[in-house]
């Protein structure tokens, strides 16, 4: 009979078993003998598996996790613990027991007997001796409910399974798995039983990498994976570490892997999210796990070594970025996990690749800057005499400031010598000092992603087409490696490359010519000419470069074929509208005489594009649309282009609810207040008491009285809007030789009453005043809300403008450059810099051992120890979440900002020349007001727009004036020098004008045809017919040519 004590005491000792407190467990069992004498067979039980499971740790002590760090679905480590020397005694002593006829032992005890047994076998990789007793086992159901029947239960099954794994039967392995999986959904939480835990994380460790081993069914290999992650986020993080990275290693390629293939199957646990939203999810918390583990393992690299775990997992992590469609504040978070990951490697060109990418995407240009820049000195193209030797160039671009931007010389040989000493030689050396900055070995092809993005930053973005040849003759040069690699790399299309990389050096050298006021800029046509066709030898179906092509004809002023190339490019792409406008625009020009046919391609261009998606497209469509006005206006009249203008001005107010083409951080910003919504008005535009803004606003009180005194209105109450508000002191310091005349007061006098005006740079309500209903002037529909109020219109304040301009930058990975006393930080300053931002608990980092290896992660996210122990994924706090928010706006938003600004001032421009040519010169004062209200930058039109005024005036020197201003705003402006010489032929000035027109034939007006003709008549006025004849001739060639928009509205890069 069992008494209370005995009880008691089989309670205590089923309690220290599944601890796993095997030291406590012979006082336990001689006790439960004393007071239960039928106990014998538990009693040897226990004491057997007490042996057992000292002997098994002291192994354990010998065999660490380490080897388990290079286990892979092909490999799955696996060492017998135990010699059969150390068992034969334990097996016959449990064979003794077994074979005893107590009437008080029960068959469950007996069984439970025997799984111990079959234990001691399978310690020694006797494997045939533990299926054998296993097979044969048979419990009641109620016995391996709870407790440690349960536990043993497990056991059972997990020797079953890894015994038929290890005996080759991997399909009954298999079935083994899925039933210890089935039992651990039916078992509950089970997170206090040490020894369940430790057999259930065996068995669901092999069984994952067995089952994508076996290419098992999807189902239930992700099955596997999330019954072990499920299971080990119960524990503390550095427990069983280094099997826990390979399961989160492995699992994320795996899942990736099935997201692709289309055939991933979210977890019911994240049910009411989209399918996306679930993949995310499961993966970036695997991936913030891995991060957690892995950085809390290794150690910064020695002399010579890289750091391959933190490098794989890094560019895992970016394909499921990539898969994920990460917005900005995502990638904010992910360039974090960069900068963590690049503590733990030196000299990584891969971390700077992906760090610049991911700035580039997120639109953040000046520290995208500094990642190229050190990514560029890693791979070994960079050089004290090369950055020297770009400083000192030949300085043929000229900026709209006048200064003199050096081009690199790119054919001088050091660039050679820079490619040639990257390359490695057949030993993996490299031939330069230079050229050994990193231990790692770029992939080819990911050098060109890297230049063929930084070449479509500078062609679409920055518009620094010097940049842009560097990266271009760069990729250029290390074509030529491809041939060598072709045989290794099977895997990449080379030519596809070859012709994508040809195609952006087309790019590179059309935008230098545009920028180049030279007579070399025929030269670097010719070079972009030879490139694009290359690109288009090598892949003759990409249209991007049969548009490409086609713009270089026609900047060439060879139409015909400019028409030819555009017409392959429409037949692979109907869909492109540049392709369309770049037609219309050669159909335009008096070589083809057909007006009709032009403004025919325009609508239909308008018809087969694609619906805008972003704002780029957005404003491609507008300018098409700009165009179809003057097509208009040049057919049927000024008044037939205004007729259409509303519709232009309702298409503006589509592009603030588009996003740009890559991330650009608008709603992070936004959330932070920098986004806001000013009220118009004059105060917004003073700066104590000065007016440093307005269409008038710099001009004299003289000039002032006499538009008065003519009778012209300087209203704009007819048009209520709202104004950016911008940076007071910028735009003063900016604008600073705006200032023509003062006051006696030493205040400039506005040209509109305090009263009445309004400023309004985006009017999209569009609704009048009550006192101006029948104005004639145009008004800004929204296309959304006909009724809703300017005030929806958001800005960047001023005081985040201020901020913009003092932010600090910084080299990523400055480490490069510096000492090693002071880069080389010691194990124990990188863990005590670590530890303020490391999410994990002390306890955790505590445990995870006195080998001195640990490392405390540096990751930012807020996943405490306490979230990592939740049977939650989704409780996971992703790494992708920036643990800081961003105090500056990136540079993409910023410029997206500026071009809408620039796109709404020329619409304004573009209405107030066709009151001009209507004659209603009050219509067009008040809309070259709002043009000027709208880009609050030096815009040279808006100041060409008031000397056309001025002139329709009869007003020469108030013209002249203007003229020049728009010069000062913009020294490449050819309008604004055509005009001014106009006016200066006009007075007989013919020294002043021949002087600005042939500086301005010689930059930027090389191919204006009415500078051309205003040239040739200075010479034919000042007795000079034969010069004056040769520059007419020219020019009727330049006219024949001449769309009815430049070619340069264009983009030339796709």
């Amino acid at each position: 009979m069992t008494t209370t004590k005995a009880s008691q005491l089989a309670k205590d000792l089923e309690a220290a078993r599944c601890k796993g407190n095997w030291q406590a467990i012979p006082e336990l069992a001689r006790r439960y003998k004393k007071y239960n004498g039928t106990g014998q067979v538990l009693e040897q039980t226990v004491l057997v598996e007490a042996t057992l499971g000292q002997l098994t740790t002291l192994s354990e002590g010998r065999v660490t996790g380490i080897d388990h760090q290079h286990d892979n679905p092909d490999t799955i480590s696996w060492q017998c613990r135990l010699e059969s020397e150390q068992v034969r005694p334990l097996v016959q002593q449990l064979e003794s027991v077994l074979q005893t006829q107590d009437e008080g032992v029960t068959e469950s005890e007996k069984e439970f007997c025997k799984v111990i047994l079959a234990r001691c076998y399978f310690e020694t990789g006797e494997f045939g001796k533990t299926l054998d007793i296993v097979e044969e086992l048979s419990f009641n159901k109620g016995d391996v409910m709870a407790g440690y029947g349960l536990a043993l239960f497990l056991q059972a099954r997990a020797m079953k399974a890894i015994s038929h794994e290890q005996t080759g039967s991997m399909d009954s392995a298999m079935l083994s798995h899925q039933g210890i999986v089935t039992l651990l959904n039916e078992s509950g939480d089970m997170k206090g039983d040490h020894v369940f835990i430790e057999w259930a994380e065996e068995a669901l460790y092999r069984a994952t990498l067995l089952s994508m081993q076996q290419d098992s069914d999807s189902k239930i290999t992700v099955e596997f994976i999330r019954a072990y992650q499920k299971l080990t986020m119960t524990q503390p993080l550095t427990w069983k570490i280094y099997k826990r990275m390979v399961i989160a290693k492995f699992s994320a390629q795996y899942l990736s892997y099935l997201y692709t293939e289309d055939e991933y199957t979210p977890s019911v646990e994240f049910s009411g999210i989209t399918y996306q939203q679930a993949f995310e999810t499961e993966i970036m918390c695997i991936h913030t796990l891995y991060e957690q583990m892995l950085f809390s393992v290794v150690q910064f690299p020695k002399v010579g070594q890289g750091n391959a775990l933190v490098i794989s997992f890094v560019e895992q992590l970016s394909k499921d970025v990539d898969l994920c469609g990460a917005t900005s504040s995502q990638l904010r978070g992910f360039t974090e996990v960069l900068n963590r990951a690049a503590q733990r490697t030196f000299n990584s060109p891969s971390i700077m690749r992906h760090l610049f990418l991911t700035l580039d995407r997120i639109g953040d240009f000046e520290e995208a800057k500094h990642a190229l820049k050190t990514y560029i000195y890693l791979i070994g193209l960079n050089s004290p005499a090369w950055e020297e030797a770009c400083q000192t160039g030949e300085a043929l671009v000229v900026d709209k400031s006048g200064k003199c931007i050096p081009v690199p010389p790119v054919e001088d040989g050091l660039m050679d010598n820079l490619v040639r000493d990257s390359i490695p030689h057949g030993d993996g050396e490299k031939s330069s000092i230079a050229a050994n900055h990193s231990t790692e070995h770029e992939p080819l092809e990911k050098i060109f992603e890297v230049f063929l993005t930084a070449i479509r930053t500078q062609c679409i973005y920055l518009g620094d087409g010097a940049q842009a040849i560097i990266f271009a003759e760069w990729a250029k040069k290390k074509l030529e490696q491809i041939p060598d690699l072709e045989e290794d790399q099977g895997n990449v299309d080379w030519t596809r490359l070859a012709a994508q990389v040809h195609r952006a050096v087309g790019s590179a050298y059309t935008l230098l010519a545009r920028q180049t006021h030279d007579s070399t800029l025929r030269s670097y046509y010719e070079k972009a000419l030879e490139s694009l066709s290359e690109s288009i030898d090598l892949d003759p179906t990409a249209w991007e470069t049969h548009y490409q092509l086609a713009l270089l004809h026609a900047e060439m002023h060879d139409i015909q074929q400019a028409v030819q190339t555009i017409a392959k490019s429409l037949q692979l792409n109907p869909g492109h509208l540049p392709s369309w406008h770049l037609l219309t625009l050669a159909c335009s020009c008096p070589i083809q005489d057909d007006l009709p046919r032009a403004l025919k391609t325009c609508d239909i261009g308008l018809q087969e594009s694609d619906e805008a998606e972003t704002s780029e497209q957005a404003e491609q469509r507008i300018s098409l649309q700009v165009t179809r006005s003057l097509l208009l206006g040049a057919i049927d009249g000024p008044e037939k282009a205004l007729q259409v203008q509303e519709e232009l001005f309702a298409a503006y107010g589509k592009i603030s609810t588009l996003e740009p083409s890559t991330s650009s951080g608008e709603s992070v910003y936004q959330e932070r207040g920098t986004m806001t919504a000013v009220a118009g008005g004059k105060e917004l535009y003073q700066n104590n008491g000065i007016v440093v803004s307005g269409s008038l606003g710099n001009m004299s009180e003289t000039q002032l009285s006499e538009r008065r005194r003519r009778g012209l209105s300087v209203s704009s109450n007819s048009v209520s809007g709202r104004a950016p508000q911008v940076d007071e002191k910028h735009i003063s310091a900016s604008r600073s030789h705006d200032d023509m005349r003062s006051s006696s007061n030493g205040r400039m006098k506005g040209s509109f009453s305090s009263s009445s005006r309004t400023r309004s740079a985006s009017t999209f309500s569009g609704k009048p005043e009550a006192n101006n209903k029948g104005s004639p002037f145009l008004t800004v529909p929204n296309p959304n809300d006909d009724k809703a109020d300017a005030e929806s219109i958001k800005t960047v304040s001023t005081q985040s403008s201020k901020n913009h301009h003092h932010h600090h930058h910084h080299y990523h990975g400055l480490h490069l450059f510096s000492s090693r006393s002071s880069s080389r930080k010691s194990k124990r300053d990188l863990a005590a810099n670590d530890q303020s931002k490391t999410s994990i608990s002390s306890a955790a980092v505590a445990a995870t051992g006195t080998n001195g290896t640990q490392e405390n992660g540096s990751f930012t996210t807020a996943t405490a120890s306490s979230s990592i122990r939740s049977n939650s994924l989704s409780s996971i706090r992703t790494l992708l979440q920036p643990a800081t928010v961003p105090t500056r706006i990136p540079m993409l938003l910023r410029l997206r900002q500026e071009q809408a600004a620039h796109i709404l001032s020329n619409l304004w421009l573009h209405s107030a020349s066709s009151f001009l040519n209507l004659g209603k010169n009050e219509e067009a004062l008040l809309a070259i007001e709002e043009a000027e209200n709208a880009d609050c930058s030096s815009n040279s039109r808006v100041w060409c727009m008031f000397g056309r005024l001025f002139l329709a005036d009869k007003n020469m020197d108030h013209a002249i004036e203007a003229f020049e201003k728009g010069l000062v705003a913009d020294k490449n402006d050819v309008s604004s020098s055509v005009w001014l010489a106009r006016v200066h032929i006009e007075r007989d000035d013919l020294d002043i004008a021949e002087g600005i027109l042939e500086s301005v034939t010689k930059r930027s007006g090389w191919d204006s045809a009415e500078a051309w003709f205003c040239l040739g008549r200075v010479y034919q006025k000042t007795s000079r017919a034969d010069r004056g004849k040769e520059c007419m001739m020219y020019a009727l060639d330049l006219e024949s040519t001449h769309p009815i928009q430049p070619f340069s509205v264009l983009p030339c890069y796709v």
